[in-house]
């Protein structure tokens, strides 16, 4: 039987803090009444006056170990409860405010005013005070959070005993600040007594989280469950259906279909027990799902595709995660598809990878691929069809022994699927999909291609797309709009000769959808989709952009990139590492408040991966990956940047370089990496006028021969 629907709710956007303590301890029209006023501790509310103005404040006399409700019969009114001086604030915020007394006895002060600015207010309201015993409400306990994916977790925790009347309130927040007891829940659990919730989460977000017991007239106290972290968005691995089903799948490898569910969801995982060394076909019974395959807590993808997809598990083996969407979108869809996997001994037949296409015209294209190791004995056999399924009826095949093909008789503006797979004699491997291509239209007025944008920030971004082929005599017309339709009446729409344009005056935290379209004299193309950004939120904490790298020597390389907008207030953390992935045991990270690094005591001759991020006082942004780099060969005669000297730094007109031997050239890269100086020396040294340049750091690689360093220096 599909198991049942469980509470989902939103979070991506939270970030609660608790209630701040105001200060309002005045008290324009006095104490009243005269007398102090002692609650019988019944459970039930009971009125203080009837006559109360805001601006008064009241004594109340308290006794240690009880939970207190302060309100009023005005719902905006705002109360402060002290000590019986009025110099120790205990509680306060809008009415009801309810505070928990501990070890305190005696009377305290129960002020009263209209607002949290203090407003007085000389019209009557009435005035209540609820006293009932704390200790009766039984907090839970085992706290626990499971399931963590990119978007979603599941929550646990043991029922209290007796089970609250009102069940549980949830406080769940990004920042490490506990609640009080007058801080208002973020969910409540008040459908039933289930202790546990499935909800929606942010990616590569940290969350604290407290659960407490409600037993109606009183709360128990905050239980704190520490705190979890989900992994970044990845490709596709989130699950806003959670887990399904419990339990581990095993495949019993016998090289035939097994269904592991019948009644899956597109937007679910499962976890799916892997043996190294073995070929394991994920499907869906849904054609159009889209399938990723990660290791057991979400991190890291190991494969992604649509159905069915193959993968080789090669060393991995134990927990991985096969997760289901309905697109490559990461689509969800609470409809039943059935899902199930095949487990195999690696067939020697390896299929053919990197499937890619060039050349395309209006009625031909080149495919092309990477031969698999070892390649096949007898070529490969190659598909095309303008249906998205090698086996149907109109698709075109043919054989080749070279890694590519050239496809001719195609027809204008259509869209093509392709495929490629190894004959190895007696056996053949499955097909390897190179995705589609569409064909240019028959006019030779071809739209622009590969549309994408860059540098995004709150209020801006660039966007850019390749050349239509034959590059369209007029340029190009482009088009954003909040709407998902070029032609909507709030569409922006502008016209350049360049292959990109830079948008201004965007909104803050807004989708935007962008389209680009050739001018051919007086033939216009249709609208080539460039999909869609969100602008930044206006107080975001963005990620640097454009990072690169500078070579110094086989053991240090300078890395640098573009500060984010609006500039961190802390600085960034930069990371690198020989292992593609920023949490791996071995990667090594540090900080800075420059935007660049030196990267010294490297390894010569290897590839290191490298990423930064922004710090912005409690907040950090997702990683921005930097790509990798290769350190130089060893070379026995590296010069030392002790032996070169470069001065004055800091420089304003003429900057002096000498080295104890001849320096061939010398270059000066701005932050952006852009050259701005570039002299040929062939001398032990020299002068270069930098008067022309702007005040800010500078990078000079300075090369000898074959061996070079670098040296910041800053123009003022």
């Amino acid at each position: 039987m599909k198991k049942k629907i469980t509470l989902f709710c939103l979070l991506a956007f939270l970030n609660f803090i608790p209630n701040a303590v105001a200060q309002c301890t005045t008290a324009t029209y006095g104490l009243f009444p005269a007398s102090t006023y002692t609650p019988n501790c019944s459970g039930n509310y009971e009125t203080l006056t009837s006559q109360g103005y805001a601006g008064e404040y009241s004594n109340v006399n308290v006794i240690a170990n009880k939970q207190y409700s302060f309100s009023s019969s005005v719902t905006t009114d705002y109360i402060t409860i002290t000590n019986a001086t009025g110099t120790v604030v205990y509680a306060s915020g809008v009415q009801p405010v309810i505070w928990d007394s501990g070890s305190t006895s005696g009377v305290i002060r129960y002020y009263l005013h209209s607002n949290a600015s203090c407003g007085s207010q000389q019209v009557d309201r009435t005035r209540y005070i609820r006293c009932a015993d704390a200790s009766n409400c039984t907090p839970p306990s085992n706290l626990m959070v499971s399931n963590i994916t990119s978007n979603s977790c599941k929550m646990t925790w043991t029922a209290a005993s007796p089970v609250p009347s009102s069940h549980y309130d949830i406080y769940i927040v990004t920042t490490n600040s506990a609640p009080t007891a007058n801080s208002t829940p973020t969910l409540f659990s008040t459908t039933n007594l289930n202790t546990t919730l499935y909800l929606n989460v942010a990616a590569g977000t940290t969350y604290y989280y407290w659960v407490r017991s409600n037993c109606g007239a009183t709360t128990g106290a905050w239980i704190s469950g520490g705190s979890f972290t989900t992994p970044p968005a990845l490709i596709c691995n989130g699950a806003i259906y959670g887990l399904y089903p419990d339990a581990t799948f095993t495949p019993a490898c016998t090289g035939s279909s097994e269904q592991i569910v019948a009644d899956a969801y597109a937007g679910e995982y499962s976890n799916v027990n892997v043996l190294s060394n073995k070929q394991y076909t994920f499907r869906s019974s849904v054609s159009t799902d889209f399938i990723t395959i990660t290791n057991a807590t979400g991190t890291a993808v190991l494969a992604s595709g649509l159905t069915p997809l193959t993968w080789l598990s090669g060393t991995t083996s134990g927990v991985v995660r096969y997760h289901l969407n309905a697109n490559s979108s990461c689509g969800t869809q609470n409809t039943n598809r059935v899902r199930s996997i095949t487990c195999a001994a690696i067939a020697s037949c390896n299929v053919p990878t990197q499937l890619f296409y060039d050349g395309l015209t209006s009625t031909s294209n080149n495919i092309a691929w990477t031969a698999p190791n070892p390649a096949p004995s007898n070529g490969y056999t190659y598909c095309y069809s303008t249906v998205n399924d090698p086996f149907s009826a109109n698709a075109i095949t043919g054989t080749t022994t070279n890694t590519f093909a050239t496809l001719n008789s195609l027809s204008p503006n259509t869209t093509y699927y392709f495929w490629v797979k190894s004959n190895c004699g007696a056996t053949q491997s499955n097909w390897a999909s190179g995705g589609s291509f569409t064909t240019y239209p028959a006019s030779g007025c071809n739209a622009p291609s590969q549309i994408y944008y860059d540098g995004l920030t709150s209020t801006t971004n660039t966007i850019a797309w390749i050349e239509g082929v034959p590059t369209p005599s007029n340029g190009y017309v482009y088009c954003y709009s909040t709407v998902n339709d070029p032609f909507s009446t709030n569409a922006i729409t502008g016209t350049t000769t360049e292959s990109y344009v830079n948008l201004t005056n965007l909104t803050t935290n807004t989708t935007y959808y962008f389209w680009v379209k050739s001018i051919c004299g007086n033939t216009q193309t249709d609208w080539a989709s460039g999909g869609s950004f969100t602008t930044y939120p206006a107080s975001q904490c963005n990620a640097p952009t454009q990072l690169f790298t500078d070579p110094e020597s086989a053991t240090v390389v300078n890395i640098a990139w573009v500060e984010a907008t609006p500039t961190p207030s802390n600085g960034y953390v930069y990371c690198y590492s020989t292992v593609n992935d920023p949490f791996s045991a071995n990667a090594i990270t540090g900080t800075t408040t420059d935007t660049f690094a030196v990267l010294n005591n490297l390894t010569p001759n290897t590839t290191y991966y490298f990423w930064v991020k922004s710090i912005c006082g409690n907040t950090q942004t997702d990683w921005a990956s930097g790509g990798s780099f290769t350190t130089q060969m060893l070379s026995a005669g590296s010069f030392s940047i002790k032996n070169l000297k470069l001065y004055p730094n800091p420089v304003k007109d003429i900057l002096n370089l000498s080295l104890d031997k001849e320096i061939t050239t010398v270059s000066i890269y701005n932050l952006l990496g852009q050259e701005v100086v570039s002299k040929s020396i062939n001398s032990n040294e020299s002068s270069i006028n930098v008067a022309s340049l702007s005040a800010e750091t500078y990078l000079v690689k300075v090369t000898s021969n074959n061996e070079v360093k670098t040296v910041k220096i800053v123009k003022e």
